[in-house]
């Protein structure tokens, strides 16, 4: 074990101080909106709070009843579990033959590739293809556009191209193809790199609401963060979409905040079973010694 120097440990507790920090500063707006979502009308102030001067869930279940919101939620869970399953599948399958310096017009197609991470037709030109392909207020207008990233590829085709080319010499002297070699040898050695673009093509997808804004037309579509967009908007919870409560009604800051919990709290439980991937993931295609 390497003794540390003073130094060493004075620079481990500022290092310490600092991520705290960071972290308290990080957690306050959540704990803020928390405190907002459960305080009743009456004990509502303009100062900041830690601490609810009182406890009213109204909010709360104005939201959980709301067969609305568990309808947008059902979409957005849908959505997010077939667009990333089809992303997943469509960056694997193309970063793992331009990962190889035997593909034909390689150098090419991965020219053409980093070129359509600076330039696009925008976004006219791609609603224009939606609409024509019959696609408008279907789940289809949101899965296709975003089936594919070519920041994602790139990523994917960095972490299989560092992958030694023996162990698919040596497959391939056993009879592998190249289809079984990428199920069975470079996919369970590659899963900090799946997990983690997986997380970032969720995450893309849960937060994800201008599309809905461009495609999706009938409300019963919609997704959570479409439905959250038009809680931050309202001025009153008479023109939202909520279950109905007993007692005091809630507030629309109340109604606000509990909106935005409901939808960020599903997404942030993910996190934990793909934390001890996230770390490895992040650093592909760094310098290797």
């Amino acid at each position: 074990m390497i003794k540390q120097t003073l130094s060493d440990r004075i620079l481990n507790v500022c290092i310490v101080l600092v991520i705290s920090v960071i972290s308290i500063v990080s957690l306050i707006p959540i704990w803020n909106a928390i405190v907002v979502s459960i305080t009743p009308s009456y004990a509502q102030s303009l100062s900041f709070s830690l601490l609810p001067k009182a406890i009213d869930f109204n909010a709360w279940k104005s939201i959980l009843c709301s067969e609305f919101m568990w309808k947008c939620f059902q979409n957005t869970v849908v959505r997010t579990v077939l667009g990333t399953a089809l992303s997943l599948v469509l960056t694997i399958l193309t970063a793992y033959p331009l990962s190889k310096k035997r593909l034909p017009f390689g150098c090419t197609f991965n020219a053409l590739l980093t070129f359509t991470m600076i330039f696009n037709g925008g976004m006219i030109p791609a609603y224009i293809l939606v609409k024509n392909l019959h696609l408008i207020d279907t789940l289809w207008s949101l899965l296709l556009p975003a089936a594919i990233s070519s920041y994602n590829v790139v990523v994917m085709r960095s972490f299989f191209a560092g992958l030694p080319d023996s162990l698919e010499e040596s497959a391939k002297l056993d009879g592998a193809n190249d289809f079984i070699i990428l199920t069975k040898i470079v996919l369970p050695l590659s899963l900090a790199s799946v997990a983690t673009i997986s997380l970032w093509i969720a995450v893309m997808h849960w937060n994800s609401w201008f599309d809905v804004v461009l495609y999706i037309n009938d409300r019963e579509k919609y997704v959570l963060q479409m439905v959250l967009k038009e809680f931050q908007e309202a001025s009153s919870i008479d023109t939202l979409e909520l279950g109905s409560t007993t007692g005091t009604a809630p507030t629309t800051e109340a109604v606000q905040n509990a909106s935005t919990l409901f939808v960020i709290i599903p997404i942030l439980m993910v996190y934990p079973f793909l934390q001890k991937y996230f770390m490895k993931g992040v650093t592909v295609g760094a310098v290797k010694g």
